[in-house]
């Protein structure tokens, strides 16, 4: 995990760094094209490490031009099987290998054994460089084992599905497929490019249409950081940000050029600076999917000379009700889960910030998450997840603040135990045991968290908020890894490395229309839940109660008056045995709430 840092010049918004280091597609055409991709932690010969002596790559990344290029071959060592993402055992790499990979880059699946044991091997079979696939679609930081100081050929890895598509195309095609690993500064003539991280994209994936009236409502301005890789002098780049909207293609278009630029020169399009794009704004937004593209050209009489970084693409959509930094699948209507990042050793929460100049107009009735496990290891069913609706009260909540995350007031609670027909890593939705109304310009964290390790939360991987968190300054996704027993600060306000969206999504109400949908059954929950000896019982309502709560058989076990305050009450279950109980609440209005218990 990492922390970002804003970094702001006296007049104008800049990246911290352009990547100068690339891993992209040379050919054929189906990869061509720039990688998401994580590299050797703690090795200097990788820009903006420090070397802790743990790697032993020869290369110097800093150095311009430095890179290896080759035809890509999977690895082999013989081993049978396959592995539980369904990939051969023999192409983990994790035993000495039996193909020749002279003057070739290994390509290795992910899994088994460390990373570097997996570079040795390949190595020693003569590769000049490896590309492991994860066996998720994140790209991470890899740390050396054992072997890390006898291996000298740089080592990436990139996220499931484009490492997919890579093995796709080399074993479909008629062709050999081409990768490149190194810092493009100088190899071209004519080479100006950004990347993912450096572009903006919306401000959130997923609007809801009552947030989304006007545009008024909801607005961005365009922007990305280029850099001149090539040794010539360029004068007349252009840069352009289109927008299609549902049902009006090239909705928004803006221009910016034409641009002089030398070698190595940068120029970051944010809003606030001299070179910038036009604000993207509509009457009205109809609910749907919207692209935005960004495209880079070198003027009517010259030719890029590397492509791949000249064209990015990202996707946002206004919703019926969902708030959520993931897409919107538009089929079900729920947020987009492509990866499971887990902490492995701590329970965690995932969580999104909100903050709006028109909240008050929706309540929140829950939250959608999917939950993935292990199912050879753990039972789902035996799993607590909890939801948590805060305010977040403290005044530093930017980076270039340093956020604190010590202030917060719960607003809204929820505990989910998945049932036996809940599917493996499938999107659900929660409800909130109380609902409520949200409050203009209020910054709140809406959390998903397991107090073990093993369930893991979905996250969409191809949005990326790189750029957005930077020059808006802006904490989107924090992270909170429960270190129990320990005093230090476990908030990380960057989330997991890489970035990816939580799939988290809000699901809104008109704020009018609290209280209508129940007429005489509220919803009601006990938490802990598993119990013991106590549970807090949950419903939205205040004041006099009657419980009654039976066993599976139907006998009353237990009768008792309760009070209401705040929507809790307190509920003595010691004379109860081990066992699961239907709690059944009446009001003085006759409203009722019935939920189970499971006393442990």
């Amino acid at each position: 995990m990492k922390k970002m840092l804003l970094v702001m010049a006296v007049s104008f918004f800049t990246l911290e760094a352009i990547a100068q280091v690339v891993v992209a597609g040379v050919s054929p055409a189906s990869v061509q094209g720039n990688y998401d991709y994580g590299w050797q932690a703690n090795e200097a010969g990788w820009p903006g490490e420090t070397d802790d002596g743990t790697w032993a790559l020869a290369l110097d990344f800093n150095v311009d031009g430095t890179n290896v290029e080759g035809e890509i071959m999977l690895v082999e060592d013989g081993t049978p099987g396959t592995n539980l993402q369904g990939n051969p055992i023999s192409q983990e790499g994790c035993s000495p290998l039996t193909n020749d990979l002279t003057g070739k880059i290994a390509v290795i699946y992910r899994n088994t054994c460390n990373f570097s044991l997996k570079a040795y091997n390949a190595q020693m079979a003569g590769a000049i460089a490896v590309i492991i696939v994860n066996r998720e679609d994140a790209g991470i930081s890899m740390t050396a084992g054992p072997d890390g100081v006898n291996v000298t050929i740089p080592v990436v890895i990139l996220n499931k599905t484009d490492g997919s598509a890579m093995i796709a195309a080399m074993q479909g095609g008629t062709v050999p497929v081409v990768m490149f690993i190194g810092n493009k500064f100088g190899i071209y003539a004519n080479d100006i490019g950004s990347g993912v991280d450096n572009t903006i994209i919306a401000t959130q994936a997923t609007t809801p249409s009552i947030l989304a009236q006007s545009a008024a409502d909801f607005s961005f301005t365009p922007g990305l950081a280029i850099v001149n890789y090539g040794t010539a002098t360029q004068t007349n780049v252009y840069v352009t940000a289109t927008i299609d909207a549902p049902g009006a293609p090239a909705a928004y278009t803006s221009t910016v050029g034409p641009l002089t630029m030398v070698f190595k020169d940068t120029i970051n399009i944010f809003d606030g600076n001299p070179e910038t794009f036009a604000l993207f704004s509509l009457p009205a937004y109809p609910l749907g999917e919207y692209t935005l593209n960004y495209t880079i050209t070198l003027g009517m009489t010259t030719a890029d000379e590397a492509t791949g970084d000249n064209s990015f693409t990202s996707n946002f959509y206004v919703s019926d009700d969902i708030y959520s930094y993931a897409r919107l699948n538009m089929v079900d209507n729920e947020p987009v889960s492509m990866s499971f990042p887990m902490n492995y050793t701590q329970g965690y929460k995932s969580c999104i910030r909100f903050n709006n100049a028109n909240a008050s107009r929706a309540g929140v009735e829950g939250l959608y998450t999917s939950i993935k496990v292990d199912l050879d290891t753990f039972d789902l069913q035996a799993q607590e997840i909890s939801l948590y609706a805060y305010t977040w009260n403290d005044l530093a909540t930017t980076f270039s603040a340093t956020p604190t995350f010590l202030d917060f007031t719960q607003v809204a609670f929820a505990q989910y135990y998945p049932p036996a027909s809940y599917v493996n890593g499938e999107e659900i939705f929660i409800p909130f045991a109380v609902p409520f109304i949200l409050v203009d310009n209020t910054n709140y964290l809406f959390c998903i968290e397991t107090q073990i390790p093993e369930p893991a939360f979905g996250y969409d991987d191809i949005v990326n908020y790189n750029a957005n968190s930077q020059i808006l300054d802006d904490v989107i996704s924090p992270i909170y890894i429960d270190d129990i027993g320990t005093t230090t600060d476990q908030w990380y306000a960057a989330g997991w490395n890489g970035n990816p969206a939580p799939s988290i999504g809000m699901k809104l109400f008109p704020a009018a229309e609290l209280g209508l949908v129940d007429a005489t059954e509220l919803k009601g929950i006990a938490y802990p839940n598993p119990a013991s000896d106590n549970v807090t019982v949950v419903i939205n309502a205040t004041g006099a109660a009657t419980l009654v709560v039976t066993d599976i058989t139907g006998k009353i076990v237990l009768n008792k008056n309760l009070s209401l305050t705040n929507g809790n009450a307190d509920v003595n279950t010691s004379s109860l045995e081990a066992g699961i109980y239907i709690f059944n609440v009446t009001l003085d209005n006759n409203q009722t709430s019935q939920f189970n218990v499971v006393i442990k």
